[in-house]
């Protein structure tokens, strides 16, 4: 190869080198200008949204990133009205805008927490549900929950579900007030200490359209081997519940080392009634009996 015919080809590849190196430059300058604005984009929308639901929020840190959206981690939402009361504490929530959202068109957000811990407060004291994990999807008039996983102790819940929105949203003058008795009861229920996993499946729906009160409903099957519920050990147990605001009814069927048991469980309006429990008792020679009771604040009578 002539010397000309070596300088040019090493000149080209100089130049291929020097554009290369432009290119990477102004990627690296889009990116970092691109995700000071997305970030700064999808944070006023956050805060917008739950402005309009009378909440505010903080958090301790938050990165993003164009393949996982926004991460935030040590999240804290409070109501930003009367007492600003503490709602919701979350270890960690990535939430991801389609670029449409930026174009002024479709209006959705996916939302993600992966083994989280929440505190959910109201005015009866905490909840804190460990290990939670969650797929959603939001838009306006629903938020549709893909997946929602936790762990307690032995419990192990796994469901899906939508709420139902008002929309166009419209800024609350009231204080913004959650409330946890009807949830705080289902887990109360479900008060599994150790063994198993037992294992509750089902689906679940919220109307926040018309304001609080708001109706409910779920339906939950639960199934488990060596539990122990109530301190009572059991070899195996099936529940099979419908709940909702205006009343529920669990049927149980309980197998142990000496008997079996088969009990049915209801409950009228949450916040005025207990609920009462009938039953049979079968013992392993065949014998019967019957019983029936309350269970009310965690405490059978």
């Amino acid at each position: 190869m002539s010397t000309d015919r070596m300088q040019r080809v090493r000149e080209k590849r100089r130049k291929r080198l020097m554009v290369l190196g432009v290119v990477v430059v102004v990627l690296l300058v889009g990116y970092y200008f691109g995700k000071a604005y997305a970030t700064r984009q999808i944070e006023g929308r956050i805060v917008q949204r739950l402005s309009e639901r009378g909440l505010s929020i903080t958090w301790e840190d938050l990165t993003w990133t164009p393949w996982r959206g926004l991460l935030m981690e040590g999240v804290s939402v409070k109501e930003n009205q009367g007492e600003r009361r503490p709602v919701a504490e979350v270890s960690n929530v990535s939430i991801h805008f389609p670029p449409s959202q930026f174009l002024g068109k479709d209006r959705v957000s996916l939302w993600w927490m992966k083994d989280a811990k929440v505190v959910l407060t109201d005015a009866e004291g905490t909840v804190t549900l460990d290990h939670v994990t969650l797929r959603a999807e939001a838009r306006p008039g629903e938020v549709r929950i893909t997946r929602a996983t936790l762990r307690q102790q032995a419990l192990v819940a796994d469901v899906s579900g939508k709420v139902a929105t008002r929309h166009p949203a419209v800024k609350r003058t009231d204080p913004f007030v959650l409330k946890l008795a009807a949830f705080r009861g289902a887990l109360g229920a479900l008060d599994v200490g150790s063994g198993g996993p037992f294992r509750v499946t089902g689906t679940f729906d919220v109307d926040m359209r018309q304001g609080a009160p708001y109706p409910w409903s779920t339906g939950l099957r639960g199934e488990g081997e060596n539990i122990v519920w109530k301190g009572i050990p059991m070899n195996q147990a099936v529940a099979d519940g419908s709940l909702s605001d205006k009343g529920s009814e669990i049927s149980v069927l309980c197998k142990g080392e000496e008997a079996d048991v088969w009990l049915t469980m209801k409950r009228g309006e949450w916040k005025t009634t207990p609920f009462t429990y009938d039953g049979v008792l079968k013992d392993k020679a065949g014998r019967e009996d019957t019983f029936k009771g309350t269970y009310d604040k965690k405490v059978m009578h």
